[in-house]
């Protein structure tokens, strides 16, 4: 299961996925693993991306998705 909500969120705007990593105070493997379901985000990153997306709803983003492909 993959969070590919959140993942097209991060792509599609001006930083990207590398520089949400550095918010995010993790480098880009990190950020790969939580977005593909490998790990997960702490509690403290939570956090931080609903500082980052005041107007999302960062539990919808964080739930998983089934690959349609």
């Amino acid at each position: 299961m993959r969070l590919l909500r959140l993942k097209k969120l991060l792509e599609d705007t001006p930083i990207g996925l590398n520089g949400y990593a550095k918010l995010l105070d993790m480098n880009n493997k990190a950020l790969y693993n939580k977005l593909t379901g490998k790990s997960h985000f702490t509690y403290p990153e939570y956090l931080k991306l609903r500082e980052l997306f005041p107007d999302r709803n960062i539990d919808y983003l964080l739930t998983a998705e089934q690959d349609s492909a």
